[in-house]
């Protein structure tokens, strides 16, 4: 089993345990759902995850999310221990309502950075493909401004998947 297909598995369980069930009538599904669900991925998942093609659906997101990216990796050569550091999705959020909002780079107690992903929903049977993006927009943070980012923190508003 890869480092992924384990955390998966601990998240499906954490879900299991905490969370409830639901109808999700936009999906006309059942769900099994958990708030405010908090996901750290730590350096061999990064790795692992570096190794993945970008998934297609995410190349709008990118170019969408450029500037903004642009924008953070500029605060963070101007001052690398500023809390400004943000990458927003969208600023057109109740037109798409895409599922992550925003990424924030934050200096850490390492010396490196943290990446932390606000992120409106997911579901765990997208969350690989979801993280393998946050990954590469790290990887992308790190060539631009010849920083290390170790560690990844995703904090879901909610977090399912279909039962």
């Amino acid at each position: 089993m890869t480092n992924f297909n384990s955390l998966e598995e601990q998240v499906k369980n954490s879900i299991d345990e905490i969370g409830h069930q639901r109808f999700d009538n936009r999906m006309n599904r059942k769900t099994m759902s958990a708030v405010n669900y908090t996901l750290y991925l730590q350096p061999e998942v990064i790795d692992e995850l570096s190794q993945e093609d970008l998934p297609e659906k995410f190349r709008e997101d990118w170019i969408r999310m450029y500037s903004s990216f642009r924008s953070c990796v500029d605060e963070i050569k101007k001052d690398p221990n500023s809390r400004r550091g943000i990458v927003l999705n969208t600023t057109k959020f109740y037109e798409v309502f895409e599922c992550f909002n925003l990424f924030q780079f934050v200096r850490n107690e390492h010396d490196r950075f943290t990446m932390i992903v606000t992120q409106r929903s997911a579901d765990i049977a997208k969350l690989k493909q979801d993280c393998t993006f946050f990954v590469n927009i790290a990887n992308k943070f790190s060539k631009k401004t010849n920083e290390v980012v170790d560690q990844i923190v995703i904090h879901f508003g909610n977090i399912h998947y279909e039962i």
